[in-house]
């Protein structure tokens, strides 16, 4: 059946003549690439999946609606994209801009490849949870530092490998670092 189907969808597509047996193979459009659209979504997609991981591990029932900070370079560039955070990630209230200025002390903070998310605390959970979650983090980042750096250290996989590989790898580990620094941040705010 799926020929006859194709065939009869093909037929009624806007700008086609004939069946699709005789059409030529499509060609690419580099007009309909849209990378940098494409960087910002990848950007909110991840913040997304950080808030919605957060409330799973804190238990945070789906009614509760906190307020979040995102603090990115470009803060502009995912305007468009407030309202989908908002609604996927669950949110009570969006504000994005450049700095940390607008975030409370006692917040959770989610670090994302692209940006950061702040959650008020208060909002969320207890402040011992979050000490916990954050310490957790701050081992997981240590043992990906430590997994690069032994891949980097070796030689046998330094000079084996592709060059791209090993400057991902070397992209990994610095990526890693600045997230631990952040992380290493924040517990130390909830500490004080």
């Amino acid at each position: 059946f799926m020929p006859f189907i194709t065939e009869e969808i093909y037929l009624h597509l806007p700008g086609t003549e004939g069946t699709i047996m005789t059409a030529p193979w499509p060609e690419a459009d580099e007009a309909l690439t849209f990378t940098c659209e494409a960087g910002q979504m990848a950007v909110a997609m991840e913040a997304i999946k950080a808030v919605r991981n957060v409330r799973a591990e804190m238990n945070v029932p789906p009614s509760a609606r906190p307020r979040m900070v995102i603090v990115a370079k470009n803060p502009g560039a995912l305007a468009e994209l407030v309202p989908y955070i908002e609604k996927l990630a669950g949110a009570g209230g969006v504000s994005l801009q450049p700095d940390r200025a607008g975030a409370e002390e006692k917040a959770v903070a989610l670090v994302c490849g692209g940006c950061e998310v702040f959650i008020p605390l208060a909002e969320l959970v207890d402040v011992d949870k979050e000490r916990e979650r954050l310490s957790k983090e701050v081992q997981r980042l240590i043992s990906e530092i430590n997994r690069a750096r032994a891949k980097l250290d070796n030689r046998g996989f330094v000079e084996k490998a592709r060059a791209t590989v090993v400057e991902a790898e070397r992209e990994k580990a610095e990526k890693f670092g600045r997230m631990l620094d952040t992380v290493r941040e924040r517990l130390e705010a909830l500490e004080g």
